[in-house]
């Protein structure tokens, strides 16, 4: 949306006739769409695709610029996705559009659920609430068309605004409608493209369905994973041209496309819409290729709507060896085949699209490329970063470590990518290597980052809650107080009233509201020091540290009518963080307290131990109220994990209290059931076992 010096053409007197699409237009559309599916089939980033998309329909339309706006599911409103050749300032202007019938084109669009072709934005009602940007950015005219969903609702629009008042040709309305169309195919994919990256391994299994016709285009071996998803036996389809699972919702010039690729090129990737046995349509991304010295086809069929675990019976077969290596040709990951010098002797298609600095083979073995070279130095336990591991080559120790997960970080263009790495060794008949594989998990970590970030907020919103609970306990601990000081200075003024004040009275009245005042001022600051929230290591006293923890939630012991069993050893010293270990007291506190609740004792419990043993502090506590379901026991410690009503708890308190414990202060926590005794009474409840440094 750079801004156009130049002023618009006037259209007033001009009357539009629209001109039927030319051949050389249609050709243009299909290779618009063409070019933007291979690059969907090439697995790009969706960001990347989107802006290309933008990028080749503004060369379509001169003069021009296009754009992508999205809804926000939450708040209703637009904002711009992708719009390369629109500045920043054009994108911030454009955020927050709410769609209505003065919001401009694209919110016209959204709000209608249909195209909106405004060929003067200066006069023309519909952008009455986007007067100005249309003026600042000289606007003249601007063409909307809605993006939308599986059910048909507007999800977004895809806008082609030109700085001349001009009206769309029959060639630009088609323009506009494929363009939205394939911004939802884009947006579909994304995720599925993300999954298809971690599930892709090659020597192992095979997500993406799999099938090999010959030169006849006859079907000669199929893959469990294509018969589950096609719901076939394979006796029932071997010897069959695919064409039988075609819907007939396929255009003849997408399979005149194909040939004609496959011929010319040997390749060819689109998306068919086919059918299962019982006649079900199935939505599919299909890549094919021809294998000139086998005279056959691999065709790879990967479900947009699940990927499937795929069977390993290719692998376990010697004569079914050969079509596995098809399948690691192909895969995501990259694959390679070193001696036990560590020495490269086979990679796949992946590796060279990887290391493209690479064009074969010979090249990587010309160089004796040793594949830890390229391993980046990184800060975490699981991450290889040499050739040797503890003194011994790193092959030789992740195959002694078969139940490890190993990383590896690889520079590429200045940008660091992470892959999990795999280690097998395998024999023949004739020979033994190692097969490496490397999966990348570049977008997962990332997702981790952004979740963990998340996460962090909603630990401080869990906080904030329980400083809410906190706050009930102190307004409950405050009233006994508050009126005991009321009570007395009315009687002392009564007494005075009538000449029933003594000196021993006013004494006593006057000790008994500063024992109170004293009481209410200790409340207080024991509920600042948690708020405060100062995060530094101190050395702090155990005993004290639990009594004053005790003294937050005094309210709500009694309120809920539960008894405080303490087993303490004297003197514990701790150096950590005290604010932390506090938060944490609460949230198994408020756990034990809400499951109590839902029990019909009449004794409710709630016992604390702490112990040193040897260079650690072990903190121990118990309730009654009859222990965690085994089925859920492995979970608890899980993010949203609860078994509450989602109105009553987010599942983060016992998450957080893991990651206090365990991340914030090197501790461990583990829970259990078990039966215990105390005064001679059996008990039988939950157990949080706490074990920090001393």
């Amino acid at each position: 949306m750079q801004t156009n010096t130049h002023s618009c053409i006037s259209l007033d007197d001009i009357v539009i006739e629209e001109v039927e699409i030319s051949t050389i237009q249609y050709n243009q559309i299909l290779d618009f769409q063409q070019k933007i599916l291979n690059m969907i089939a090439s697995h790009d980033n969706y960001f990347i695709i989107l802006e290309s998309l933008c990028k080749l329909a503004e060369q379509l339309l001169p003069n021009s610029v296009a754009s992508i706006m999205m809804i926000n599911e939450i708040t209703g409103r637009m904002s711009v996705l992708a719009a390369p050749s629109v500045p920043q300032v054009g994108h911030d202007a454009l955020s927050n559009l709410k769609p209505g019938i003065h919001g401009g084109s694209c919110g016209n669009a959204v709000f209608h659920n249909e195209a909106q072709f405004v060929s003067n934005t200066f006069t023309d009602s519909r952008w009455t609430d986007l007067r100005q940007i249309a003026i600042d950015f000289n606007l003249c005219s601007c063409w909307s068309m809605p993006i939308r969903d599986d059910k048909n609702n507007a999800i977004g629009s895809f806008a082609l605004s030109s700085f001349e008042h001009r009206s769309p040709s029959l060639f630009h309305k088609k323009l506009l409608e494929v363009g939205a169309s394939i911004v939802n195919i884009v947006l579909k994919n994304k995720d599925t493209e993300q999954k298809l990256t971690l599930f892709s391994s090659a020597m192992e299994s095979a997500s993406d369905g799999m099938i090999i016709t010959n030169i006849e285009n006859n079907i000669v071996e199929v893959n469990q994973s294509f018969l589950d998803t096609y719901r076939y036996e394979k006796g029932d389809i071997l010897g069959l041209n695919p064409k039988v699972f075609s819907s007939h919702k396929n255009s003849q010039e997408i399979y005149d496309d194909m040939w004609k690729s496959i011929k010319e090129t040997t390749k060819w990737a689109g998306e068919l819409v086919n059918k299962d046995a019982n006649g079900k349509e199935i939505i599919q991304w299909i890549s094919i290729s021809f294998m000139p010295e086998q005279d056959t086809y691999l065709a790879i069929f990967t479900d947009l709507t699940e990927i499937r675990s795929v069977q390993a019976e290719l692998a376990k077969e010697k004569n079914e060896l050969k079509k596995l290596s098809l399948a690691v040709e192909q895969s995501h990951s990259m694959v390679m085949i070193v001696d036990f010098n560590d020495k490269i002797e086979y990679i796949n298609y992946a590796f060279l699209d990887f290391f493209d600095e690479y064009k074969y083979i010979d090249d990587v073995k010309k160089e004796d490329l040793k594949i830890s070279d390229k391993f980046e130095k990184y800060d975490k336990e699981s991450y290889i970063t040499g050739r040797e591991i503890n003194g011994i080559s790193w092959v030789d120790y992740v195959k002694e470590h078969p139940q490890e997960v190993f990383n590896v970080a690889i520079k590429k263009h200045d940008s660091l990518y992470h892959f999990i790495i795999r280690v097998a060794q395998t024999s023949s008949d004739t020979d033994s290597f190692i097969v490496i594989e490397l999966n990348d998990i570049t977008q997962d970590i990332l997702f981790q980052k952004k979740l963990k970030e998340k996460e962090k907020i909603l630990f401080e919103q869990s906080k904030m809650a329980a400083m809410g609970e906190m706050i009930g306990n102190i307004a409950h601990q405050w009233r006994q107080p508050l009126s005991i000081i009321s009570t007395g200075a009315s009687g002392m003024k009564l007494q005075k009233e009538y000449g029933h004040l003594t000196d021993d009275i006013f004494n006593e009245t006057c000790d008994l509201i500063n024992t109170n005042a004293q009481y209410l001022s200790r409340t207080i600051d024991d509920f600042r020091n948690f708020i405060k929230g100062d995060r530094f290591v101190k050395q702090f006293n155990l005993n004290k540290h639990i009594n004053s923890f005790l003294h937050l939630v005094e309210g709500s012991i009694k309120n809920h009518n539960i008894q405080i069993v303490l087993d303490l050893e004297k003197d514990i010293e701790i150096l950590g963080y005290e604010n932390e270990l506090t938060q944490c007291l609460i949230n198994i506190f408020n756990n034990a307290k809400d499951v109590l609740d839902e029990t019909t004792l009449k004794k409710k419990v709630f016992y604390i131990s702490a112990q040193l043993k040897e260079n650690t502090v072990e903190i121990v506590l118990k309730d009654n109220a009859g222990g965690i379901p085994n089925n859920i026991l492995p979970k608890i410690f899980e993010p949203y994990f609860t078994t509450k009503h989602s109105s009553q708890g987010t599942g983060l308190g016992l998450s957080m209290t893991y990651s206090l414990v365990v991340d914030g202060m090197s501790g461990t926590i583990g829970a259990s059931n078990e039966e215990f005794t105390l005064d001679k009474e059996k008990y039988y409840g939950a157990v949080f076992t706490v074990i920090l440094p001393k």
